[in-house]
């Protein structure tokens, strides 16, 4: 939570981590699950989540902004 507080007015970006092969390392797959843990989590506390694929934007929360 205390990270999540630091970073209000921020715009934060992530890989898509949860797509694709579960990885057989222990270690790989602890990292997968607790990056997108940490992803939801910052979702969750985001006034906009945008998912960009190809360059074309998926506005899942907020409003799309006039530009």
């Amino acid at each position: 939570m205390a990270l999540l507080g630091g970073l209000r007015g921020c715009a934060v970006t992530c890989d898509e981590v949860g797509c694709g092969i579960v990885p057989m390392d222990r270690a790989d797959e602890t990292w997968r699950e607790a990056a997108g843990r940490l992803c939801c989590a910052l979702a969750a506390e985001a006034d906009a989540v945008v998912r960009v694929t190809a360059g074309l934007p998926q506005y899942i929360k907020g409003e799309r902004p006039c530009i």
